[in-house]
């Protein structure tokens, strides 16, 4: 459940809030596919250089062999499939290699809207702990000049 949190004056929606960092925080529908020539004035008010947090977790992408099926088949019906043992295989090796990056299975991305990116924010890390991603909001990955865009610097 999200609640409201108060930052320097401005209210956002988010999961949690740590060490005044935002844990996934309510974004704007076209938030990761806008150009900075369209974004306005209040989003780059309230998110221009400010790290922020998501999650995402190994059984958010947990994928059943009906659903990778169905998935392939839909659009081409000459598409060569695993096998079920193959598939099986194969997501246990994904989940392996989750795990040994992100151990509580839990990704913990850091954004940043920047200049470093014209349609999207920055990612500055994933991590495998809460801990670690709080602090490249606080200390890690800054750059020494952030300026907010202009029409002179698009």
């Amino acid at each position: 459940m999200k609640k409201i949190f108060n930052l320097n004056g401005t209210e956002y929606l988010a999961e949690s809030l740590v060490d005044n960092v935002l844990v996934n925080p309510t974004l704007p529908d076209d938030f990761y596919v806008c150009s900075y020539h369209e974004r306005d004035a209040q989003q780059i008010k309230m998110f221009w250089a400010f790290a922020y947090i998501e999650t995402d977790s190994y059984l958010a992408s947990n994928e059943r062999y009906t659903d990778y099926k169905t998935r392939l088949t839909l659009f081409s019906n000459t598409t060569i499939l695993e096998t079920e043992d193959q598939f099986n295989k194969r997501m246990h090796r994904i989940q392996a290699e989750w795990l040994r990056q992100f151990p509580t299975g839990i990704m913990y991305t850091v954004h940043c809207l920047d200049d470093e990116t014209l349609d999207k924010p920055t990612i500055r890390g994933r991590f495998g702990s809460l801990e670690d991603a709080v602090s490249c909001c606080l200390n890690g990955h800054k750059r020494e000049v952030y300026s907010e865009p202009t029409t002179e610097n698009l």
